[in-house]
């Protein structure tokens, strides 16, 4: 049995270690172009975001090269959301919420688009931060690219002890996988953080009504523009746009109970092996325990950490974190077991405050 684990371990190396050159081999987001690029209407939603939007915020406010406008769409918050983004000079609208069969995300994008009219419209969300050159580069990859989606990836930013644990860990296993189906069969995936859009084809596409029920936007959106004959373009910008997604452990289990198992089933190939790994590696202390060659064991409790090691020093994670990935698994089983409860369950995935 434990031979068995270690095999399955050893193939878990392979996947991690797939899927980190699977990110790295995506293409950054290059040069910017010197041309005029147009105007880009910047819409954020935001729900309970006032510890959040000062840095995004002053970052919008350092944008160059691009003619811009910020407009923060106030979802019904109940702290000061609407009154520091209206001190930063933003545009402010006000919701009360989502009307039935929308998110409340889809209903702030939209609401945000159609009370804008720049040739491009950027949705990013609160907790990001840009650089001053990062839009004129993401404008210059979609002109260049010819593509009406543009998603960017971040870097992401772990402050915290779960944050180090955890993020590494799902992104090694749980979403990596969907970058490599994304340059094996094209573009389908995007990322909510960083969305840029050409309005023409966002008005063609119907919008985010086309897609006002989902919990994961950002990947419906990519795979209704790639159905749509809209060129998709998802690059890596990781010296441009940064985030900080989840400052302790429940806003991570809500983040990714929301997500992880709708994720695993729109990759439905690599939501399998992560099934396997996530296993695999979860199992190694109690077969590590079970007896057998001190080299065995030692290698049960190794193997695991030194897949997870790169995916530690890309995140800036002290590398000993990857030590403790039994906890880890134990934690991502745990989740994906209560991802798939939210899924299936209607009315219990929670995000912001608000039942699904």
């Amino acid at each position: 049995m434990a031979w068995s684990i270690l095999v399955a371990q050893a193939a878990t190396g392979y996947l991690a270690g797939r899927n980190i050159r699977a990110l790295a081999e995506l293409a950054d987001v290059g040069t910017p172009a010197l041309e005029q690029l147009g105007h880009v209407s910047i819409v954020v939603p935001a729900r309970n975001e006032a510890d959040n939007l000062p840095r995004l915020l002053d970052s919008l406010a350092r944008l160059q090269g691009v003619d811009v406008d910020v407009t923060v769409v106030d979802d019904a918050s109940t702290d000061a959301t609407a009154e520091i983004a209206e001190r930063s000079g933003a545009r402010v609208l006000r919701i009360s919420g989502p009307p039935p069969g929308w998110t409340g995300k889809t209903y702030a994008c939209q609401v945000g688009a159609l009370a804008t009219d720049g040739e491009w419209i950027l949705f990013t969300d609160a907790d990001t931060a840009h650089s001053p050159e990062s839009l004129r580069l993401a404008v210059s990859a979609a002109r260049r690219l010819r593509a009406g989606l543009l998603s960017l990836l971040p870097r992401q930013q772990c402050e915290t002890a779960w944050e180090c644990l955890l993020l590494p860990y799902a992104h090694a296993l749980y979403f990596a996988g969907a970058f490599r189906a994304n340059r094996r069969f094209g573009p389908a995936i995007a990322n909510g953080q960083y969305l840029l859009v050409r309005r023409d084809d966002y008005t063609r596409l119907g919008g985010h009504a086309a897609l006002r029920g989902s919990i994961v936007e950002d990947v419906e959106l990519a795979k209704l523009a790639r159905r749509g004959g809209i060129g998709v373009a998802l690059l890596r910008a990781e010296n441009d746009i940064s985030v900080h997604m989840y400052a302790d452990l429940p806003q991570i289990w809500e983040g990714f109970g929301k997500n992880s198992f709708r994720f695993l089933r729109a990759a439905p190939v690599s939501g399998a092996l992560t099934v396997l790994a996530t296993v695999s590696i979860g199992a190694s202390v109690p077969a590590a325990l079970s007896g057998g060659s001190l080299l065995r064991r030692l290698a049960l409790l190794i193997v695991p950490a030194i897949s997870l090691a790169p995916w530690m020093r890309r995140f800036g994670v002290r590398r000993r974190f990857a030590l403790l990935h039994p906890l880890a698994a134990a934690v991502f089983q745990l989740l994906a077991l209560d991802s798939i409860r939210r899924a299936v369950l209607p009315g219990r995935t929670v995000w912001k405050g608000r039942h699904y």
